[in-house]
């Protein structure tokens, strides 16, 4: 038990720094990917704030601006757009232009600036002071045109001689598929949900499958987002179950990837392990159990019979342990006791000698007493005869 309990905790131990290790490898996996996307979406905007073209035909003055002229310019931006669109991680390539532009409202690439006043980004847009800004789809504007959902990069452009004035605004659509796919990339497990979020806490995408149970304990997204330490898996608990949860901000925005991993699947290894552990501690004490009575009756019955012969040797009957004598600590204890019993036999059998040899030397020696006396008496008694006349009598005791 002791043995089950100290592997269990060394083995709980190391698996959980190990999940936690590659949870965090994963996840930074991702977060690095997701940035790289992101940055590489930022670069190409470059190519149209910078664009010395672009620049040149949205900063030209509207009075010399001939229609003409904005035909002309027109085509040459919806090339420049299309050539954008060409990568894979755009759906769409848009530009806000001013309103009193002839070309400002061709319904797909090219859009009046008023229409982007009513977005709910135009103001944080404005903040950011012509660097990039990064807007989920429930900040986007509904349009006909609006091919997916996806998120969006968008970035004013003033004018070269007057900085108060915005030129145009580049927009460029993300689809959500693309987010997604770098977000199901960070799930540890097949249960585990991970979400983009923005600086308020809602749900701009989040993997597939998500956990309808963590949707519905988090559904405005801000108890279960908030005092999670960045980069550093925390064990966080709602109504709906326990979760791991890892967060990390992008470099990019002043968005946040959340992954939740359930507790359990985060320590199925461990639990699975510690299952077998126990499962074969059981049966190890199962086994002793049976076992032991009967290995344990191998050894007393050698003893028991030991037992039974040294209470003979007290009653005298002084006879050897029978049977095969094993090279164990027991059969030393035959071995030695058989030694003694031979040695006692041995004893006393020479004891019995010497005692008869005894006794017949006892014999002899009052023999050789006694036969002196005997012969004294008789040779007396044979005088008395002669001296009392009993020639007769006399002579018959000498015959």
């Amino acid at each position: 038990s002791i043995l089950s309990v100290s592997i269990c905790t060394f083995t709980a131990s190391s698996l959980r720094k190990r999940n936690t290790f590659s949870l965090q490898q994963n996840f930074n996996q991702a977060v690095s990917y997701l940035s790289y996307k992101l940055d590489g979406i930022s670069s190409t905007s470059d190519m149209l704030i910078y664009n010395i073209s672009l620049n040149s035909i949205l900063n030209q003055t509207a009075s010399t601006y001939s229609s003409s002229q904005q035909v002309n310019d027109s085509k040459e931006i919806l090339h420049l757009l299309k050539n954008i669109q060409e990568n894979d991680d755009i759906t769409q390539a848009r530009i806000y232009v001013p309103d009193n532009l002839s070309y400002s409202d061709n319904g797909v690439n090219i859009c009046p600036l008023s229409q982007a006043e009513s977005s709910l980004w135009w103001d944080p847009l404005f903040v950011k002071k012509g660097l990039h800004l990064f807007v989920g789809q429930q900040d986007l504007e509904d349009h006909p045109y609006r091919s997916s959902d996806g998120i969006a990069l968008l970035r004013a452009m003033y004018k070269q001689n007057d900085y108060n004035t915005l030129a145009f605004i580049v927009r460029l659509d993300v689809p959500i598929k693309t987010i997604e796919e770098i977000l199901n990339s960070a799930n540890f497990t097949n249960d585990s949900t991970t979400f983009l979020i923005d600086s308020e806490h809602h749900i701009i995408a989040n993997s597939d499958h998500p956990d309808e149970n963590l949707l519905q304990a988090s559904s405005n997204m801000v108890v279960p987002f908030s005092g999670l330490s960045e980069n550093t898996v925390t064990k966080v608990s709602f109504s709906s179950g326990t979760y791991m949860a890892l967060q990390a901000g992008l470099s990019q925005s002043d968005w946040k990837i959340i992954t939740f991993v359930p507790y359990n699947s985060f320590n199925i290894a461990i639990l699975t392990i510690i299952r077998s552990i126990l499962l074969v501690s059981v049966l190890l004490l199962f086994l002793a159990a049976i076992l032991s009575k009967p290995i344990a009756h191998t050894i007393t019955k050698r003893i028991d019979h030991l037992c039974d012969s040294m209470s003979e040797a007290r009653k005298g009957v002084l006879m050897p342990v029978s049977g095969t004598i094993y090279q164990d600590e027991i059969g030393s204890l035959y071995e030695n006791y058989n030694f003694m019993i031979d040695r006692i036999n041995q004893l006393l059998a020479e004891n019995y000698q010497i005692g008869t040899e005894l006794k017949s030397a006892e014999y002899k020696a009052l023999q050789s007493q006694i036969n002196p006396h005997f012969l004294y008496n008789t040779l007396d008694s044979i005088t008395w005869m002669i001296e009392g006349g009993k020639n007769e009598e006399a002579s018959f005791m000498i015959t």
